[in-house]
């Protein structure tokens, strides 16, 4: 019997509603992926070879998935995944990218992977991470955006038509077409209409200094840094109740009241979409002009 392995991917973008997808196609019967988020291709877990076997403890599924939204940037998982799973499919959601920068500094920082800084210092930090050319995980933040060039990246390794490219808008605005497109990419059957919805809560974000503050301490007790890497893992059992206590704390308050948000100002804005502008012809020719809603 061909072992079990993974027969498609949801590589990103980062911060473009992937979770949201991912819940809706687990409620297909002939679907099966794991919650939350699965680094088989990234260090330390690559080298336990997770692909193998991969939902054999599972009821039968026609198509088997994951989630990693740092697939779509990342050059090493590209070549391991190529290397692994040469028959797989993929899907992508893209966002206007200023915005997802935004959202991707305050995530990083409340999950303690950066320094729980003002928006705007932030951000400078990762654009002169990124114009030095230096590999950080602030830079990252910036280069995640480039989606012309990171797609160009995986159509040399695999045939264009094994991904499907969507919007953050249109799982918005057309959740139906969206959940359709994804089944007829899959080849398993449609949704019925009752479940035919994007599944997901909205998680509270933490955007005023103090509790984005307060979340990132959180974070950082309850978990510890995974050494070679930018990741991080649950910590030890004291601190990792003590920073869960802290983090829910300060979940608890983002959810029950409105934030002000800092204003992106207009040079770190210029800054950000110059890059982006630089990126756009390639990705015109890499991504289908209803994925691109922001330039209409």
């Amino acid at each position: 019997m061909r072992p079990m392995s993974v027969n498609f991917i949801i590589i990103g973008a980062q911060k473009a509603a992937t979770s949201a997808l991912q819940g809706a196609l687990r409620t297909h019967p002939d679907i099966y992926m794991p919650k939350g988020e699965s680094p088989f291709f990234e260090d330390p877990d690559h080298a336990l070879r997770p692909w193998i076997g991969f939902g054999a403890d599972h009821p039968p599924a026609a198509r088997k998935g994951i989630k990693r939204p740092d697939y779509l940037c990342s050059p090493q998982a590209i070549a391991r995944i190529s290397r692994a799973l040469p028959a797989a499919r993929f899907i992508a959601v893209l966002r206007e990218p200023v915005n997802r920068a935004v959202s991707a500094f305050y995530y990083l920082s409340a999950r303690g992977i950066l320094p729980a800084a003002p928006l705007n210092a932030g951000l400078k930090t990762c654009l002169d991470d990124f114009e030095a050319l230096r590999d950080t995980r602030p830079a990252s933040v910036v280069s995640y955006g480039l989606y012309g060039h990171h797609l160009a990246l995986w159509y040399r390794h695999f045939p264009r038509n094994r991904f499907l490219i969507l919007s953050q808008r249109m799982m918005t605005e057309q959740p139906r077409a969206v959940l359709d497109r994804c089944t007829s990419h899959l080849g398993v059957d449609v949704l019925p209409r009752q479940q035919a919805r994007l599944i997901g809560r909205r998680n509270a974000g933490f955007y005023e200094p103090r509790l984005l503050k307060l979340a990132h301490m959180g974070s950082r007790l309850r978990t510890r840094p995974i050494p070679g890497t930018s990741r991080r893992e649950p910590g030890a059992l004291l601190p990792r109740a003590l920073g869960g206590c802290l983090w829910w704390i300060a979940r608890a308050i983002a959810s029950r009241r409105a934030q002000n948000r800092e204003t992106l100002s207009p040079d770190i804005a210029t800054r950000l979409q110059k890059h982006y502008d630089q990126d756009l012809p390639l990705l015109r020719t890499t991504a289908p002009a209803d994925a691109i809603y922001w330039t209409n």
